[in-house]
Order: structure tokens, then C-alpha cells, then sequence
């Protein structure tokens, strides 16, 4: 059966992580994005506006989907949904290398924003993570 990509209502993503047991809940200003089989989600992220371009979040694959190449693809549609405007992550570091393969580089924090530098000070004292952007319609991930 075919796997396909929308934009969701932000009820039906939150219901899936909920699901997942995720603690992600999207806002009602966010984007939502999905990757369905039939009527099920499969993979999901959502995408936050910000005065410096789009912040990426919460990408999760059901576990009986993972290693299919699913989440790169839904970065990478969700991506050009964007139009080429500036996107970053704070993606774990252990997913680098899927963040690479879906477009985003690695950048230096201290280059970043002010209000980009303290949310990822925020959220870096509790993970491992990274800084990514994508300038040319996909994301940026920052060291």
C-alpha cells in the first residue's frame, strides 16, 4: 500500500503522538505534516514559524516503520513546503547523519540569533544535541 504526504490537522498529529507516547503537542499556529498508509500515520513532524524562518520539530516514525527511509523523505517534503525560506533543528546527535542526508548542514550557534541561541541553551541542558539549517529550502543544524 502506498505511503502518502500531507499537511494534517494538528488534532489527528497530536492524537498519533499521543499514541506513540510522545510528549509532543503541536500548537495551533504550527504546521503539521504526515506520512500516511491508508488512513494511518506512519511518521509525523510539525514545523514552527519564527521571525528567522521555521523551526523543525518532533519528527517520530512508528517503530514498526522505522528504517525505511521514512523520515528523511517526510523532511524532506514537509521542506518543500517552505519555499526555500531558512529552516533549523536542534536534532539529536545521534541523528546527524539523517539530518545531513536530508539537507541541513551544521552550524555554528554563535552565528545564530539571539532568540535562536537561547532556545537551543534552553533545550541543550537536558539533551545532546546539535545545531542544523537549511538554507536552500531545508535545514541547518548547529554545533
Amino acid at each position: 500500500m502506498s505511503i502518502s504526504f500531507q499537511l494534517d490537522s494538528i488534532a489527528s498529529v497530536n492524537r498519533f503522538y499521543k499514541q506513540q507516547r510522545q510528549s509532543s503537542r503541536i500548537k495551533k499556529l504550527d504546521c503539521a505534516y504526515t506520512l500516511r498508509r491508508a488512513d494511518n500515520i506512519v511518521a509525523a513532524l510539525y514545523l514552527q514559524k519564527k521571525s528567522q524562518g521555521w523551526f523543525l520539530r518532533s519528527i517520530f516514525v512508528a517503530p514498526s516503520e522505522r528504517g525505511s527511509g521514512l523520515a528523511e523523505r517526510l523532511i524532506r517534503e514537509a521542506l518543500l513546503t517552505i519555499n526555500g525560506q531558512l529552516c533549523y533543528c536542534f536534532p539529536l546527535a545521534y541523528l546527524d547523519k539523517l539530518y545531513t542526508r536530508s539537507g541541513f548542514i551544521a552550524a555554528d550557534i554563535s552565528e545564530a540569533r539571539d532568540s535562536v541561541r537561547d532556545q537551543f541553551r534552553r533545550v541543550a541542558r537536558h539533551q545532546n544535541i546539535i545545531y542544523k539549517v537549511n538554507v536552500r529550502g531545508s535545514c541547518i543544524c548547529v554545533n
